[in-house]
């Protein structure tokens, strides 16, 4: 158990009474102790407004992380309507730069604001658009709170796969604004991945992309129904079996983009970390 002593051991100008720390904030260039942590497990700065478990600071003040259970994570609820949840939650991000670390290595910090990225302790929140309003969302984990609870994606409990659009996809059809979406020799096409940060990538390109929320497998091929255009689906390395059977359900308008992948990558998230943003142009034809 972490004690409120060991906490007040790594933050600057600590002052420990019997319920609490006060400390300079770590998340943020703080000059006078804002951030509060509470005997309870939890801890708000009043400076930047980050707020969350005591774990999740601990293991950003400390470089230690504490386990914690699955169970935990999977009970959370969304307080609110879920379009208050999600601005508030981009709110947090927007604000406090050294959220976005995570962000910045796998070069998608460029996104939080296209697609109202956000923070929710340790967690960060991809929301999910219909057409007219915010149907869900996906949580992410950070580097520190995938090594405390072993996960990288949650889904509010009872949450369905659903379609998640790419930043140039709204009201169902495929967006144009910006460069347009890239016809690669087919016309007007839509891009189908496997995978919540792959579709962030894509949307960098300004190309009409999708996917599923709950995983690879959960791609329901009567969404493509929405698009009038030609499909193409980009998976994974090693995923490729999957992409051939969702193309043959989509028949006429199904087909399977593969790539010679680079020692150093597995996905399209992977290409641009690594600096491999020329084959994700020379696919996309842009």
């Amino acid at each position: 158990m972490i004690s409120l002593e060991d906490i007040a051991a790594h933050l600057e100008e600590a002052r420990v009474s019997a319920t609490y720390v006060l400390g300079r904030c770590p998340f943020h260039d703080d000059t006078h102790p804002s951030l509060w942590v509470g005997q309870k497990g939890r801890f708000k700065c009043y400076g930047c407004g980050v707020s969350g478990t005591v774990e999740y600071l601990w293991s950003r003040i400390s470089g230690n992380t504490v386990q914690a259970s699955e169970t935990k994570h999977r009970s959370w609820r969304i307080r609110g309507s879920l379009e208050e949840y999600v601005e508030e939650k981009h709110q947090t991000l927007v604000a406090v730069p050294s959220l976005q670390e995570y962000l910045r290595r796998r070069k998608l910090d460029d996104m939080i604001v296209p697609a109202k990225l956000g923070w929710d302790d340790g967690w960060y929140v991809i929301p999910v658009f219909g057409p007219e309003k915010v149907e869900g969302v996906v949580w992410r984990a950070d580097s520190h709170t995938q090594k405390a609870t072993g996960m990288r994606y949650l889904t509010p409990a009872g949450q369905p796969p659903l379609l998640m659009r790419g930043t140039h996809v709204r009201c169902g059809q495929i967006g144009t604004s910006g460069s347009g979406p890239a016809s690669n020799g087919f016309g007007m096409v839509l891009w189908i991945v496997f995978g919540t940060l792959d579709v962030l990538c894509l949307s960098k390109f300004k190309v009409a992309c999708v996917t599923a929320t709950g995983g690879k497998n959960s791609f329901n091929p009567s969404w493509a129904d929405t698009f009038r255009c030609k499909v193409n689906i980009w998976p994974d390395k090693g995923e490729e079996e999957t992409a051939r059977k969702l193309a043959r359900q989509l028949d006429w308008r199904g087909r399977v983009v593969e790539i010679e992948w680079p020692d150093d990558s597995k996905d399209v998230n992977d290409l641009l970390v690594n600096g491999h943003e020329d084959i994700v142009a020379k696919v996309l034809g842009v």
